[in-house]
């Protein structure tokens, strides 16, 4: 930081496989697409009502954080007195950035429950319908499970089918500060599969990076049709 402004970024020390997409971090700080301030549209702020016919046509215009806040207020308070907390739907995610002081979805829950009731999702995007379905399959919901360790599938593995996954990509990004321990596994992987000691087949529309990786077989399959070669 110089000025006031991100001059370098440098992965932690730590980190042996650093990913690529350090690179890019400057270039979203500073992208003149970037939000910066509370925006409205302006039709709405006029007219205090949403008018379907602007969509995507009408301009924002930039507003104080206070008056932002009396907005979301009032409108938090118009339409739990004028339908209900069934109306209001608390549509949190789940990414952040490390530490709960960056929790965007807990604070936003918090400041919802002093409001008053609301509506929230169940279960997460990430494993939604694993959750549902997992316990009549295997008797757990089984994704947040600890999974079998690299040791035991690099030592065990004869066949390794990756469905529409991509650990090469997946891998750069965590819960919390990722610091990438598991490319050192692909790398033995990747010896492997040189080695014709473990058969890796990509099941994916695309050529993945993983399989750009590892160089290892490749199955095509057309889009929505997974269920039925499974």
């Amino acid at each position: 930081m110089w000025g006031g402004k991100v001059q370098e970024i440098k992965p932690l020390e730590v980190d042996k496989y650093p990913t690529d997409m350090l690179n890019g971090i400057k270039g979203i700080i500073y992208s003149p697409s970037r939000v910066r301030y509370p925006m409205v549209r302006l039709d709405w702020l006029k007219k205090h009502k949403y008018a379907p016919e602007t969509r995507g046509n009408n301009r924002f215009v930039r507003v104080t954080w206070d008056e932002a806040l009396d907005l979301f207020y009032r409108e938090l308070e118009r339409v739990q007195k004028d339908y209900g907390p069934y109306a209001l739907h608390t549509g949190q995610t789940g990414w952040r950035q490390t530490g709960q002081m960056h929790s965007c979805t807990n604070h936003m829950m918090r400041a919802m429950g002093l409001h008053g009731y609301s509506v929230k999702k169940v279960g997460d995007y990430s494993t939604g319908a694993g959750q549902t379905i997992l316990p009549y399959v295997l008797g757990s919901t089984e994704v947040y499970a600890q999974g079998t360790s690299w040791e035991l599938i690099l030592e065990n593995s004869d066949n390794i089918i990756l469905w529409a996954n991509d650990p090469v990509k997946n891998l750069q990004v965590g819960w919390t500060c990722e610091t990438h321990e598991s490319f050192a596994y692909l790398e033995q992987l990747k010896e492997k599969v040189a080695k014709k000691e473990i058969n890796v087949i990509s099941v994916d529309p695309v050529k993945n990076k993983t399989q750009r990786y590892l160089e290892n077989d490749h199955m095509y399959v057309n889009p929505q049709t997974d269920v039925a070669l499974c």
